[in-house]
């Protein structure tokens, strides 16, 4: 598997790295204790193995972030060579200077982490085909349909050049589902237009208008 990238402003294509773990955790104190059901489970971008894992999460000032391949934590790190809007504190922990939203990617091929000012963008026909960005506000993603139609969600980081469903995500169950590195297409959420679409990062969980059904979606 190959996705492009960008190098000195010329298209490239670059092959996946591989033989790097295909899971990924959060720790620390915005979550939780490893060995706790708080810790984070962060999603895979891209072909299993390539190491690199984004989420959206609450950061709070001063609180510090660990990283690990397992639940227990034992090969747990705060940082890596490059880390991108990452604050290191004494202890060399990742942290942040103000609290709020972060778009968290890491490439452990490019040893890399990036805290991100998170953009999450809805398409599909119920916004007219175009890319909508969801505002956030009291600490959750808002947006409202435009039309009728099957709703599309994703992410985006300035690490990531692979496509835009590399980081896709949608609700079912007033849950948030991310794609991850499945190659099948998630299945349509079709909506009716002028659906207030939420999205709580915290815990996972969404809330929006009616759906439509499936006969009525053209």
């Amino acid at each position: 598997e190959k996705f492009s990238a960008r190098i000195g402003g010329e298209s490239i294509i670059e092959p996946e790295a591989t033989g790097f773990p295909e899971t990924l955790y959060m720790a620390g104190d915005n979550f939780g204790a490893w060995n706790t059901s708080d810790i984070v489970k962060m999603t895979p971008i891209g072909v299993a193995g390539n190491g690199v894992f984004w989420s959206i999460k609450y950061l709070t000032n001063g609180k510090f972030v660990q990283w690990s391949t397992s639940t227990n934590g034992a090969d747990s790190f705060s940082s890596l060579k490059s880390n991108q809007g990452v604050e290191i504190d004494a202890q060399g922990r990742a942290t942040v200077q103000k609290s709020s939203y972060y778009l968290i990617f890491v490439d452990m091929n490019r040893k890399l982490i990036s805290f991100e000012t998170p953009e999450v963008y809805g398409i599909g026909d119920c916004f007219g085909g175009n890319e909508y960005q969801f505002a956030l506000a009291d600490n959750k993603f808002t947006a409202k349909t435009s039309a009728k139609g099957n709703l599309k969600m994703f992410a985006v980081s300035k690490y990531n050049d692979r496509d835009w469903n590399s980081m896709e995500f949608n609700i079912y169950n007033g849950k948030i589902v991310c794609r991850g590195n499945a190659n099948s297409e998630m299945s349509p959420v079709p909506v009716a237009s002028s659906t207030p679409i939420e999205l709580n990062m915290a815990d996972n969980t969404a809330n929006f208008g009616p759906l439509t059904p499936e006969k009525d979606v053209p």
